[in-house]
């Protein structure tokens, strides 16, 4: 008990009391500010999670049609499965790109149907080109879909040569810097 009160007369005496409340404050402040960041860098890893699902599942269904020239109706419906969260949850670009592809598959499609029971030569013929031009856009997209995650995933966004046209000079200066130091 002595002890006790030996330390508050010590405490009242050199105001070490106004020290605690502020080195209190100061972790307080200290732990609000952790807690945003954990709970920030937990929300950008949950998106980045969204879009590498996403990313994958396009992924299966192009893999299938370049290895198989055909998607199945399942391969189709996982498509519009990652369309309909690309809507939900994902950048517009990429909703675009889905929407793209998802038009192509369906016309695609469509002109198969088309194809079977024609009889004529040129009418298969014509059909037979427009199908290729389809093989061709899904091949663009395919290589668009992989710069449009790799934005979104790695990048968080930034489109390196937008900033590197909005800063040129500066980009040209340093690249002339690097050069002239080899």
């Amino acid at each position: 008990m002595n002890f006790i009160i030996k330390l508050s007369l010590f405490i009242s005496k050199y105001k070490i009391d106004v020290l605690i409340n502020t080195i209190m404050n100061i972790f307080i402040i200290l732990g609000a500010i952790y807690a945003c960041f954990i709970f920030k860098y937990k929300h950008e890893t949950d998106i980045r999670k969204l879009y590498i699902d996403n990313c994958k599942k396009v992924e299966i269904v192009l893999s299938e049609f370049f290895h198989t020239g055909d998607i199945k109706p399942e391969s189709q419906n996982i498509l519009f499965e990652a369309y309909r969260e690309a809507a939900l949850y994902l950048h517009k670009d990429i909703v675009n790109l889905l929407g793209n592809i998802k038009k192509c598959i369906i016309r695609m499609e469509v002109l198969k149907y088309k194809l079977e029971p024609e009889n004529d030569i040129n009418k298969r013929e014509i059909l037979c080109n427009e199908l290729y031009e389809l093989d061709v856009k899904l091949s663009e997209y395919n290589n668009e879909r992989i710069e449009l995650y790799r934005k979104h995933i790695i990048k968080d966004g930034l489109d390196i040569k937008k900033l590197q046209n909005k800063f040129g000079k500066f980009f040209k200066n340093n690249k002339s810097k690097e050069l002239n130091e080899i």
